[in-house]
């Protein structure tokens, strides 16, 4: 290895070695033992993380959706030390949209819908939903899913910056994009939403430590902060909201 090689993921490291299957220079944190030789995160990936399913086609897809589910949930860890720092952002972008499609439409199809719509509107609408305006809700949701991702990468983004981290916007996209794996936890009867939220934090906290190699407590951070601001501004609105047309909160909600 010639004398001042860097890492082919990041400029910035010197590197530390070959990978055994396509030969480009790696620092410390981009290598990965399989069956008892050195990868590199990329090639890694093709087995067991995002590049699994960013590079599948046809009648693969299925298969590795699957699989990226079973990456995120079970072993995280691993599915992110194969996170690079350039993707294929619309291809994980369908994934995300996937995830959110499918747990709409379970969710509100076996009977969430009263309550999902009773939470927005008020209990002045909680028998018989229209199943036009649940359809419409499912329609529309990819593209309300779309924009979420661009901001929610964009707000995480900055904080890693901020923070200290070195990935790319690709990267912390992303991890945005697979941690929407964590909706489909929605479906879990009275608990889904708050077990949804508390496993996303904690797969935008492994993610941002690959994607901006960051320690645990500002990878935690940097999930945390613009979910808590976010938090903050609706709360606001939604009381300016209330304020305005003169309504009690409480009564809204049906305490």
């Amino acid at each position: 290895m010639p004398t001042g090689a860097k890492c082919l993921f990041h400029s910035e490291n010197n590197a530390a070695g070959l990978c055994s299957v396509c030969g480009a220079y790696i620092c410390l944190s981009c290598g990965a033992v399989r069956k008892g030789e050195i990868v590199c995160r990329r090639c890694f990936s093709r087995n067991a993380g995002p590049i699994m399913w960013e590079e599948s086609r046809g009648s693969a897809m299925p298969l590795n959706f699957l699989k990226v589910l079973k990456g995120v949930f079970l072993s995280p860890n691993r599915f992110f030390m194969g996170l690079t720092q350039r993707g294929n952002l619309a291809r994980a972008l369908l994934f995300a949209v996937i995830c959110e499609l499918l747990a709409n439409a379970i969710v509100l199809t076996t009977g969430g819908a009263d309550m999902f719509f009773e939470l927005i509107f008020g209990p002045y609408i909680t028998s018989g939903v229209s199943w036009y305006l649940i359809s419409a809700f499912i329609l529309l949701s990819p593209f309300i899913t779309v924009v979420g991702v661009f901001v929610s990468a964009g707000a995480f983004q900055v904080t890693a910056v901020l923070l200290g981290g070195k990935g790319s916007f690709n990267a912390t996209f992303r991890v945005v994009c697979y941690a929407a794996a964590t909706n489909l936890l929605e479906m879990v009867p009275g608990i889904g939403g708050f077990l949804a939220l508390f496993m996303c934090i904690i797969i935008y906290t492994i993610g941002f430590i690959y994607a901006h190699q960051l320690k645990a407590f500002r990878a935690g951070f940097t999930a945390l902060i613009p979910l808590v601001v976010f938090l903050v501004i609706i709360s606001l609105i939604a009381m300016l909201i209330f304020r305005l047309l003169g309504l009690d909160i409480s009564s809204f909600i049906g305490m």
